[in-house]
């Protein structure tokens, strides 16, 4: 149990992040939560997303962070068509593809750790995504 508490007390991403949408490129996603958290020694990925034609998504995925690719579920439990492989590359920031290859996101934490920065492509368009800490995983 010690190692699992030291993994929390220095992962700096494991929380629950919500779009700064003033602070962000506008790339078609008007709102969207992100929350980390620490299953064992995989990740779970949980995301909330509603896109600015109306569409609502809402998914998740478990990870090592070691780069394979990993299903994407929905939250009624259905398996999505795509998958996302996910690689930390340091402490304080990882990079997630999806297969088919339609979307990748760069994630950096911020040195006080209230903020994460997503630089988006989603097909051939780029963004930059500002997100806030709005609490830590327990």
């Amino acid at each position: 149990m010690r190692r699992l508490q030291n993994k929390k007390a220095t992962d700096s991403f494991l929380s629950e992040w919500k779009l700064n949408a003033k602070k962000s490129s506008r790339i078609g996603i008007e709102s969207e939560t992100i929350k980390i958290e620490a299953t064992g020694s995989e990740y779970r990925f949980e995301y909330e997303q509603a896109l600015e034609n109306g569409t609502v998504l809402h998914w998740w995925v478990v990870t090592d962070r070691k780069g394979g690719c990993v299903k994407q579920t929905l939250k009624n439990g259905e398996s999505m068509p795509s998958q996302s492989c996910v690689l930390r590359l340091d402490a304080n920031r990882f990079v997630e593809n999806s297969k088919p290859p339609i979307l990748k996101s760069e994630y950096k934490v911020s040195r006080d750790g209230q903020r994460m920065t997503a630089h988006r492509t989603l097909l051939h368009t780029e963004g930059t995504l500002v997100f806030d800490r709005t609490a830590t995983s327990n």
